[in-house]
């Protein structure tokens, strides 16, 4: 029976043994299953990690180019405000100086000196035109129209004459170069 006893006791240690390695080897692969859905989850961050980084770059770089279009149009502007600083406004008005009388206003409405002044009316040849022509010749073209300042010119309107026509005003700007107006006049 001691033989017996020996062998029950060390196949019940056995058994014991093999319980305790199996409950150990399961809480093993739950650990371990564990640690896996924790690196799988890692991971997926990472990757979304990844992806953000690459939206903010994409972000940056279109904020970038938009920055440098908007730079490119600022300085495109001020290079056009600068230029407009340089160069001469003439117009042409007809304005009313009282009953049935009018005059054409030739004036300057820039900051800086128009030369060699000069207009032309576009009339229609069954019109007469407004315009003295010995007071055109004696006054154009104006050698200097300074800024703020202007010519007027006698503008007799008869039956005959239209209310409203086309102008052309040709001016030379302080650098040289040679402007022109379209200009629409009307009563």
């Amino acid at each position: 029976m001691d033989a017996i006893d020996w062998a029950v006791i060390v196949a019940l240690i056995a058994a014991l043994i093999s319980l305790l390695t199996k409950r150990d080897q399961r809480k093993l692969q739950k650990e371990s299953i564990e640690l896996q859905k924790s690196q799988s989850r890692l991971a997926e961050k990472q990757l979304e990690l990844i992806e953000s980084e690459e939206k903010i770059k994409q972000s940056t770089i279109e904020l970038q180019r938009a920055q440098a279009r908007l730079s490119f149009k600022q300085l495109e502007s001020f290079e056009k405000e600068e230029a407009a600083k340089s160069r001469a406004a003439v117009r042409l008005d007809l304005r009313s100086t009282g009953s049935s009388r009018y005059k054409l206003f030739l004036s300057n409405a820039s900051n800086v000196n128009a030369t060699d002044v000069s207009f032309k009316l576009d009339i229609p040849s069954k019109y007469s035109s407004p315009l003295i022509e010995s007071e055109v010749e004696e006054k154009l073209p104006i050698p200097v129209l300074a800024p703020g300042s202007d010519v007027s010119f006698i503008a007799a309107l008869c039956d005959d004459t239209p209310l409203g026509f086309n102008a052309t005003v040709h001016w030379t700007n302080p650098d040289g170069t040679a402007d022109t107006s379209e200009i629409y006049v009307s009563a």
